[in-house]
């Protein structure tokens, strides 16, 4: 029996260690994160601003990160509650829940990249925008179509000028903190060697299978286009980055 609790309270010190390790590790993401949300609360947007990364800033404008604070109301933040943190090399990630003033909570994916030995935000998903408490829901299916045919189009684009900077620009901010524009166009550099070129046209995409949300928020999209007489089959995920959804994963097979 005494054996029994040696071990095991050496290994209730071991996973306090490990907690432990964890929280200094992660702690430059919390500390740059309370900082983020101190400067929005102050009303202090460019600081606020100054934050993200090259990345982030490059998809998105000043104007429209106004846009996003006054959404989902982050000027009335309380507290975070982090359930998740990691840090790999450069990069890390939050994953958890934010309170607001009334109560709101909201659950929240953050993403950050070191950028000359700082910190930076790069990614920040909030799943429930608004302190409405309102839910995201499935698009309806014209809405639907529009942004499969418009990924498409683009995904088209970038084939037939051997290029996917531009497609690239259209992907989610959380996408982009983990590849470039040149390792999208090497993903498809078979399509390219094949000199696989499509023209949309009028063709609208079917849907195998009802487009649905994931336990993630994740708005996943699974069907064809007919190109003439051959089927383009899609998978294709988006997340919700305000104001609208953007791409996180694009698989595409004849």
């Amino acid at each position: 029996m005494n054996k029994f609790f040696k071990w095991f309270g050496i290994f209730v010190l071991f996973v306090a260690v490990t907690f432990g390790l964890v929280f200094y590790l992660t702690s430059g993401l919390t500390r740059s994160v309370e900082s983020f949300f101190i400067n929005i609360q102050a009303g202090h947007l460019e600081e606020a601003f100054e934050q993200t990364s090259q990345g982030f800033k490059e998809g998105t404008s000043f104007e429209t990160f106004e846009i996003y604070v006054e959404q989902w109301g982050l000027n009335e933040y309380e507290k975070a509650l982090w359930s998740s943190r990691n840090i790999s090399g450069a990069e890390g990630t939050l994953k958890g829940t934010i309170t607001l003033n009334d109560q709101t909570t909201l659950p929240i994916e953050m993403a950050f990249i070191k950028e000359q030995g700082d910190w930076k935000i790069y990614g920040l998903n909030i799943q429930n925008p608004g302190v409405s408490g309102e839910v995201l829901t499935v698009p309806i299916q014209a809405d639907l179509e529009a942004l499969t045919y418009a990924t498409l189009a683009r995904f088209s684009q970038a084939l037939e000028i051997q290029d996917f900077t531009a497609f690239y620009d259209s992907i989610a901010e959380f996408w982009k903190g983990q590849i470039t524009s040149e390792t999208l166009k090497e993903a498809f550099q078979a399509f390219i060697d094949a000199e696989i070129k499509f023209t949309l046209g009028a063709a609208m995409p079917i849907f195998s299978e009802p487009p649905a949300l994931d336990e993630n928020n994740v708005l996943n999209l699974k069907g064809y286009v007919m190109l003439g007489e051959v089927p383009m089959n899609f998978e294709l995920s988006y997340i919700y980055e305000f104001p609208e959804w953007k791409l996180i994963r694009i698989n595409i097979n004849f």
